[in-house]
């Protein structure tokens, strides 16, 4: 399945106070599909800057969803970046996001697992559900999100620890401490990125000293 994220550049960047966008609701099985807007009539709002509603495909709708959003719309200080984005991703489907640069593409996805926490000046409105719950909920442990729901970057990220240490990282916080099980995951996987004869003897060493196509091997 493809989503395609559109939206007027200069409406992304406006300074204005954050105002509440209207969406509708995800469908359920065998429910219709609302479809306020025409085609035409959405790709016009966009062009002039106006919030418009998500429109989500009857073959979408009849899926049973793993990923919810709800109506949701994120600001970066007064800049905003989403407007109003519903849709579902399919249980066991591939999903893609295809948009222009800018977008806001890669902001969705790091709402997904609430990377965007991180960022001091976000706030959001509206909701995203895993398996039903709400992922913004109190009680939600955002650590154990993520480990539910990584991310791949574009250009790798690794820590700024040893490589030895960079491998491992995702057994030591699961509360693995066993020095044989560290150091064997450690060889087995840095032999499945072919990197364990270059970097054998490097271990101890800063990641961030490897080659582009080495720290994407680590991360």
């Amino acid at each position: 399945m493809v989503w395609s994220m559109m939206k007027n550049k200069k409406a992304a960047g406006r300074m204005d106070e954050p105002h509440p966008v209207a969406g509708p609701s995800l469908p359920r099985n065998g429910e219709t599909v609302p479809r306020p807007f025409s085609r035409d009539g959405i790709l016009q709002a966009i062009a002039r800057g106006e919030p418009a509603p998500s429109e989500i495909h009857e073959a979408v709708g009849r899926q049973e969803p793993v990923i919810e959003v709800q109506d949701f719309s994120l600001w970066y200080g007064k800049a905003q970046a989403l407007f109003g984005n519903t849709l579902a991703v399919p249980r066991g489907k591939v999903t893609a996001l295809i948009g222009p640069s800018g977008c806001g593409k890669s902001t969705l996805l790091r709402s997904v697992n609430r990377l965007n926490d991180l960022v001091a000046s976000v706030t959001i409105r509206g909701d995203i559900r895993l398996n039903g719950d709400s992922i913004y909920a109190p009680s939600v442990d955002v650590i154990e999100l993520r480990k539910r729901m990584g991310m791949v970057f574009q250009k790798s990220n690794p820590f700024p620890m040893s490589i030895y240490e960079n491998v491992v990282y995702p057994l030591r916080i699961a509360g693995e401490r066993n020095a044989v099980i560290l150091n064997e995951t450690c060889e087995r996987s840095l032999r499945g990125a072919a990197l364990w004869d270059e970097v054998k003897d490097r271990l101890r060493e800063s990641a961030l000293g490897l080659s582009g196509g080495n720290s994407s091997g680590c991360a």
